[in-house]
């Protein structure tokens, strides 16, 4: 049963990584803003280099994100909320 249990929430947080990838939504918010990279890097006190690799990353950390949502001045969460919900997630 356990077995059973783990698999669903892997197989549930692959759905999820495939529908939201907060890298992604970064580094689209990141254009629409015509910021780059380095700039966001700058901000974040983080290597370029390093930040490209963050940013490939569907999975990013809560402080990250929440620093990000500061820098940025937009809310992640709230997003990636509406997208679950139009998935039906």
């Amino acid at each position: 049963m356990a077995d059973e249990t783990i698999k669903l929430i892997l197989d549930r947080d692959t759905e999820l990584e495939k529908i939201i990838h907060f890298g992604d939504l970064i580094k689209e918010r990141l254009f629409l803003q015509g910021r780059s990279v380095r700039w966001f890097a700058l901000q974040m006190n983080c290597d370029r280099s390093n930040m490209y690799k963050l940013l490939a990353r569907a999975h990013l950390d809560t402080n990250f994100i929440l620093r990000a949502c500061k820098i940025l001045n937009y809310d992640f969460f709230k997003q990636a909320s509406e997208i679950l919900r139009k998935e039906g997630l």
